[in-house]
C-alpha cells in the first residue's frame, strides 16, 4: 500500500539486488512515509578485535578492559550481582571481618590454572 501511493512510483534499479529492504526504506522516505521499527529481541553484541590476541591459552580470560560484557558474562560468578547491592552486615561472615560471597566463575578458575 505505502509503494503505490507513490505518485513516482518504485524506483528498485538504484540499489543492487541484495538491498531491498534498503531500497525500499528509500522510497518511502522519498514519499514522506514516516517508519518505525523496533526490535526487542536481544541478539547479542558486537565484539571489539582490533586488539584481540590469539596467543594465550583462553584469549578471551585477557579481554577484561577490551570486551568487559564478554569478560564479564564467562568470568563473574551469576550471584555476584544480588551480592553487589547488599549492605556490610548482609554478608555471610565465617569470622569477623571476614565476608564470604561469590565472585568469579568456576570457569574462570579452570581457566587461570590452564594459562599458569
Amino acid at each position: 500500500a505505502v509503494v503505490s501511493t507513490q505518485s513516482t512510483g518504485y524506483q528498485h534499479d538504484k540499489y543492487d539486488d541484495s538491498n531491498h529492504d534498503v531500497s525500499f526504506a528509500a522510497n518511502a522516505r522519498a514519499a514522506n512515509v514516516f517508519m518505525y521499527t523496533v526490535n526487542l529481541k536481544y541478539h547479542g553484541h558486537l565484539k571489539r578485535m582490533e586488539n584481540y590476541t590469539n596467543t594465550n591459552t583462553h584469549n578471551d580470560l585477557w579481554q577484561i578492559f577490551i570486551n568487559p560484557v564478554d569478560w564479564k558474562l564467562n568470568y563473574i560468578h551469576p550471584s555476584y550481582d544480588k551480592y553487589a547491592t547488599k549492605l556490610r552486615h548482609q554478608f555471610p561472615q565465617p569470622c569477623t571481618d571476614v565476608f564470604h560471597f561469590p565472585l568469579l566463575s568456576k570457569k574462570f578458575s579452570w581457566h587461570i590454572i590452564h594459562e599458569l
